[in-house]
């Protein structure tokens, strides 16, 4: 995994990278959109997670009239100073590939996890290419997955850092930030195929759709700033 900076984001720092991570990411210039739709258009995975630097009227205005935002952002949900200061993600059966393997409690639990802060989302019952998959005790979407063509897009409500939730210190976490890459970055996860080994370690691009593997490399875009 590579961490850019976000004015360092171009078709060309991409490479032959499978999966992209906007992590607080405030907004892409024009032509970094026309690169990461390109990329994603293409069969590329992109992985969205927001932050405090996050422009929501770029985002709704422009990432999501580009196809690359599963929902419009409404509102910044923030329990912080509630009596009870969090919210937890439902506990439920999961049948989606990279959320699957929890269904076991052997390989962590997401309902563990604590919430405080969550960007809420306008539902989309009528788009037929966008799914939810994970939802907060709140009601809200936790996951959301969009398909853009060859590629697929997922948006996470909270952060991946500890700013907003506790989830980088539970178990489960970095099983699930691997899984969604690699369901990002190749063909299919077989839905009984247990997670093993590191990431992007012998899979199925999904940009050659023959048997030769490739190296699942990711490109991290992260605001420094």
């Amino acid at each position: 995994m590579r961490v850019i900076r976000t004015a360092g984001l171009s078709a060309a720092a991409i490479g032959d990278a499978r999966v992209v991570v906007l992590a607080n990411v405030a907004r892409l210039t024009p032509k970094q959109l026309v690169d990461v739709q390109s990329f994603v258009r293409d069969g590329g995975g992109l992985l969205i997670f927001p932050g405090d630097k996050v422009d929501v009227k770029w985002y709704n205005e422009t990432l999501h009239a580009a196809g690359l935002l599963p929902a419009p952002l409404t509102e910044l949900a923030d329990l912080s100073r509630e009596p009870e200061p969090f919210t937890r993600i439902r506990a439920q059966r999961f049948e989606h590939p990279p959320l699957n393997l929890f269904n076991d409690p052997r390989n962590g639990t997401p309902a563990e996890a604590e919430i405080t802060q969550w960007y809420r989302t306008l539902a989309q019952p009528d788009n037929p290419l966008v799914r939810m998959h994970a939802l907060l005790e709140s009601g809200d979407p936790f996951l959301l997955e969009k398909r853009f063509n060859e590629g697929r897009v997922f948006f996470c409500a909270t952060t991946c850092d500890e700013a907003w939730n506790n989830l980088p210190g539970r178990p489960f976490f970095v099983p699930l930030a691997q899984r969604l890459c690699t369901y990002l970055g190749v063909v299919t996860i077989p839905a009984a195929q247990p997670w093993r080994g590191q990431l992007g370690g012998g899979v199925l691009s999904r940009r050659n759709a023959s048997a030769k593997r490739r190296r699942c490399a990711t490109r991290r875009a992260k605001s420094l700033s």
